[in-house]
């Protein structure tokens, strides 16, 4: 009985790592997707389902001097939201000038919250997945 346990364990943490794989090659998908754009100078999109971050996802973009955060935030959001990431519960983006941090744009929404997901839908259609 515990060998059986313990192979069932190794099978768990080893599927964990090609749901892990999964996730990386979707965020560096949509990482890409943020930097062709001319205005980004940076960007990064994580995402983490562990017990400290139960199916987040975080979005850090710099973008060049003068250019408006609100139109790329609105853009990662809905990269995020019509992505494969699943579960995705919850998103925080982070999109700044970089030669003035007060120039930003800072979002944390949670999908599972009615309001959001109808607004959402509504502009985006439902999530793929």
């Amino acid at each position: 009985m515990r060998r059986l346990i313990v192979i069932i364990l190794m099978v768990l943490i080893a599927g964990c790592g090609n749901d892990q794989q999964r996730y990386d090659a979707t965020t560096d998908t949509l990482t890409d997707i943020l930097a062709a754009r001319p205005e980004v100078v940076d960007a990064k999109i994580t995402y983490q389902n562990s017990l400290d971050a139960a199916a987040t996802a975080a979005a850090n973009v710099e973008v060049t001097e003068g250019s408006d955060p609100k139109p790329i935030a609105d853009e990662v959001v809905r990269l995020l939201w019509t992505s494969t990431l699943t579960p995705l519960n919850g998103v925080s983006v982070s999109v700044w000038d970089v030669t003035d941090n007060k120039r930003s744009d800072v979002r944390q929404l949670q999908f599972e919250d009615p309001a959001t997901r109808q607004r959402l839908e509504s502009e985006h259609g439902k999530r793929p997945v």
